[in-house]
């Protein structure tokens, strides 16, 4: 009869131990799963983009060492921010450099700040930035230099403008792949014995090449009509001298200005393609 009592005893110490073990657990999960979620607020924090990055940094810095700055305009381009120096512009979602505007004053030539222009060479340490979309280097002062080849690979580019910078030499083919590409202004005297590179920006809206020597160039016009999104085509004094002929199709059906002055036509201009 007294082995009743005994039984009850044993059991109620079997069922504090298992609830001193549930406890326990419940207790220890709490801990892992506050100790994750602290680590995991951590490394999020420290994975948080601050500034600019550093090798993007490093290009604009060997960038900068090649040209030619007489009145000091980039003097804000020191500290470890590049995202904060003057015609930088970062992403605000993840602060790669995405755009570069840095045009002259050479072009009005009733501005007094004619001198305040960049020159030099451009350095290659530009492919560094790789996330560039828009790229301005116009009224500037490469006197004697070449469009750079290696532009044509900075393959997110979409805006260029080298116009009036005194750029020399042949326009390098090599910016036909730069297939996202909506504006290109090469305006400058430089020039191009082949233009087929241009058939391949298929979504060009604002072609100028002013002042580009292209004489030898004969079939311009079955190039320019493999381009449907052009808007603006501006030809002016490239010493074109030919229409090129018909064309069964004009693809140039976006097309609002046509600018063809001061060329050396020696036939009539068909009008069926514009």
């Amino acid at each position: 009869m007294a082995k009743a009592p005994m039984d009850k005893l044993l059991l109620s110490h079997i069922h504090v131990a298992i609830l001193a073990a549930l406890l326990l657990l419940t207790h220890g999960k709490g801990f892992i799963e506050s100790s994750s979620s602290s680590s995991s607020s951590c490394c999020h924090l420290n994975d948080t983009v601050t500034g600019c990055i550093a090798h993007e940094r490093s290009a604009l810095v060997g960038f900068k060492a090649g040209l030619l700055d007489p009145a000091n305009l980039l003097s804000s381009w020191k500290g470890d921010d590049c995202c904060k120096w003057k015609g930088v512009y970062c992403s605000s979602r993840n602060n790669h450099v995405v755009k570069l505007d840095l045009p002259g004053h050479g072009c009005d030539h009733n501005d007094d700040t004619m001198t305040q222009v960049l020159g030099g060479n451009i350095s290659s340490s530009l492919l560094g930035l790789q996330q560039l979309k828009y790229l301005n280097l116009s009224c500037n002062g490469f006197d004697g230099v070449q469009i750079p080849k290696f532009i044509g690979s900075l393959h997110k580019l979409r805006y260029i403008d080298l116009s009036m910078s005194m750029f020399t030499g042949r326009i390098p083919p090599q910016l036909g792949n730069l297939s996202s590409l909506r504006y290109l202004n090469l305006a400058s005297n430089t020039y191009s014995n082949g233009i087929t590179w241009l058939s391949r920006l298929t979504s060009l809206e604002h072609l100028d090449l002013t002042f580009v020597d292209l004489s030898t160039v004969v079939h311009w016009l079955p190039v320019m009509n493999m381009l449907p999104s052009l808007k603006v085509l501006y030809l002016r004094n490239c010493f074109l001298r030919t229409s090129s002929g018909l064309l069964q199709l004009s693809n140039l059906t976006s097309l609002e200005r046509l600018d063809l002055s001061a060329n050396n036509f020696r036939t009539y201009i068909t009008p069926n393609w514009f």
